[in-house]
């Protein structure tokens, strides 16, 4: 902005000495005037639109740099995930379907703990148990949660993080 005020200064000084210089008479002089302050309110309405791209420019490049962190972030977790060898998958028969969650537990989108979390139950919430299994010798529950709405989720729930009271 101080760019701006030093340019409007200098339009200012010029059109004085143009002034001067020239010697117009009064009427042309008012149409001089009135020519002079709208290309300066126009040269002041462009600067101000210029100011606000950059400051919208800023702020996108801040976001991509978020956003591109993000993503080598999680390709450096999955590059990770592809060096196990023995990334070994039991299944294990169901006994019980529906159970009631005791403490706080996040769902995640897959049975991995680098998975991303879609949300996190509350207490005495009842679930649809649908497959367990051990991954990487951790039990990991698959479950479907059917809210008020009708709507449906399903994710994965670590064995670890919730104390189960089964229903039946």
């Amino acid at each position: 902005m101080s760019i701006l005020f030093l340019f409007f200064f200098i339009f200012l000084f010029l059109i004085q000495y143009i002034y001067i210089k020239i010697n117009l008479e009064v009427q042309n002089m008012k149409i001089f005037i009135i020519l002079i302050i709208s290309i300066s309110v126009m040269i002041l309405y462009l600067f101000n639109k210029i100011e606000k791209q950059k400051i919208k420019i800023l702020y996108l490049t801040k976001q991509n740099h978020l956003l591109l962190k993000k993503i080598n972030d999680s390709k450096n977790i999955y590059d990770n995930m592809n060096h196990i060898k023995n990334l070994e998958l039991k299944p294990i028969p169901l006994n019980i379907k529906n159970v009631y969650i005791k403490n706080i537990t996040p769902i995640r989108l897959a049975p991995f703990d680098f998975s991303p979390k879609i949300l996190d139950l509350s207490k005495n919430s009842r679930l649809n148990i649908i497959s367990k299994i051990y991954i990487m010798d951790v039990l990991w529950y698959e479950i479907l949660i059917i809210n008020q709405d009708k709507n449906k989720l399903t994710g994965w729930v670590k064995d670890c993080n919730i104390n189960f009271i089964y229903t039946s």
